[in-house]
């Protein structure tokens, strides 16, 4: 046989388990029906603070990980475009060494000088986007159709430090282009790199 706990609401059985009588809804008597109205009323009351807090629980511990995703991203597509900006600078360097830049009018003698090289190492540069602390190394044995090899290297900067930690911390963007030269040079061979001006 059942046994009612409350009326109209559940019933349990021989066995422990709680039925549920349809039978009946809050609006049967007096009584059941402030209990429903009480239940409701908790429900209400305090369920939509907890949600209310379980919600800033979950935004506290999530947040630092998608301010991380995205601040992630952002350094990632500026360490790439750094990046490119370095390849792009070697393929000018290596094209100007081809030509012989500068040609024509002084400071091109016709004979190879350091003022050439230091004209060729800043046209380079200035076909860079972000040459600030760039190093530009040509070399060259100086005959047509021999090899001249333009290196450009760059140490990368962030733009919000929040993820320096993550960066190795000697980090260099390097890139070499080797071309064969079309004309004879007149520029000399850097000394190691040499710094954009």
């Amino acid at each position: 046989m059942y046994r009612p706990i409350y009326p109209g609401l559940s019933t349990i059985s021989r066995s422990g388990r709680i039925r549920r009588n349809h039978s009946r809804t809050c609006s049967d008597n007096g009584f059941v029906k402030r209990l429903c109205a009480r239940a409701a009323q908790r429900r209400g009351s305090r369920g939509g603070a907890d949600e209310r807090g379980a919600s800033l629980v979950e935004f506290a511990l999530l947040a630092p990980l998608l301010l991380l995703l995205l601040l992630g991203m952002v350094e990632f597509g500026w360490l790439f475009a750094q990046n490119l900006d370095v390849r792009h600078g070697a393929r000018e360097g290596a094209r100007l060494a081809a030509v012989n830049y500068p040609e024509g009018a002084p400071p091109n003698s016709g004979v190879r000088s350091d003022a050439n090289r230091d004209a060729l190492v800043a046209e380079t540069c200035v076909r860079m986007r972000a040459a600030a602390g760039a190093t530009v190394e040509v070399t060259s044995s100086g005959a047509v159709a021999d090899p001249a090899t333009v290196t450009v290297s760059l140490a990368p900067d962030t733009l919000t430090g929040f993820i320096d930690f993550l960066l190795p911390s000697a980090l260099t963007l390097d890139s070499t282009v080797e071309i064969h030269l079309e004309q004879s040079a007149t520029w000399s061979n850097t000394v190691g790199p040499q710094t954009c001006p």
